[in-house]
């Protein structure tokens, strides 16, 4: 977020009330809610999805009060915010590009195979050695049945890139603090450098750059990024 705000992007972040303890303006604190061990987990995740998404599309409406450019908006997000990306593209036509990063459509009832029609970025590590479906391999569109529905219903431009020496949490801050911590680092991030970050960033500037200011250009590259045809 820090990088594409310092090339000139207005962003804005989301703390989606409930899942974690967040503060309103003026000092309000709102509590998690969300119960650890709810008695239908599948409605459970329903909800957690159609919330987020929900709060998204709340967000988008409330920026017609504020001074940005509405005719020129992109979303991204990791895990099910990677998800909610595609779920808010699909059912809102204001969003003109978006990226998936790592998250997969097993959670929740997301619709893959409907696709999109607008400009996204699919982006993926190696999963964990025990989770299905992949078991240890890396998520790209030829891995996930998930992502490989959502590429091949996608009409618009897509991109698949995969950082297969990491892993979810390499799209995240835990690579810089957990190191900090003393932790083992390897089953949370894989064995990918820390430097894999600034690809990310690149290559999130390059989608929106591309698609949100008509400004071409190649994809960027790194030794730990794949292209994946």
């Amino acid at each position: 977020m820090e990088d594409l705000a310092s090339h000139g992007y207005a962003v804005v972040t989301i703390d989606h009330t409930y899942e974690t303890p967040v503060e309103f303006p003026g000092g309000r604190l709102v509590e998690a809610g969300i119960p650890s061990d709810p008695p239908d987990l599948e409605a459970a995740k329903r909800l957690f999805m159609d919330t987020r998404e929900a709060d998204v599309h709340f967000v988008l409406d409330r920026l017609r009060d504020e001074p940005v450019d509405l005719g020129r908006i992109g979303v991204f997000g990791h895990s099910a915010g990677g998800v909610i990306a595609t779920r808010v593209m699909r059912a809102d036509s204001r969003v003109r590009a978006g990226a998936n990063l790592d998250g997969f459509f097993e959670f929740g009832q997301n619709y893959p195979e409907r696709g999109v029609d607008r400009p996204f970025l699919l982006m993926g590590a190696a999963s964990h050695p025990q989770q299905p479906p992949l078991f240890g391999a890396v998520r790209t569109h030829r891995s996930d049945p998930g992502w490989a529905a959502f590429w091949n219903a996608s009409t618009g431009w897509h991109l698949d890139l995969a950082v297969p020496r990491g892993r979810h949490y390499t799209f995240t801050d835990v690579q810089w603090f957990l190191p900090q911590l003393g932790y083992d680092q390897t089953g949370l991030l894989g064995a990918v450098g820390r430097d894999v970050v600034h690809a990310q960033r690149q290559v999130l500037r390059f989608l929106f750059d591309t698609h949100l200011k008509g400004r071409s250009r190649p994809v960027p590259t790194h030794p730990e990024v794949e292209r994946v045809d």
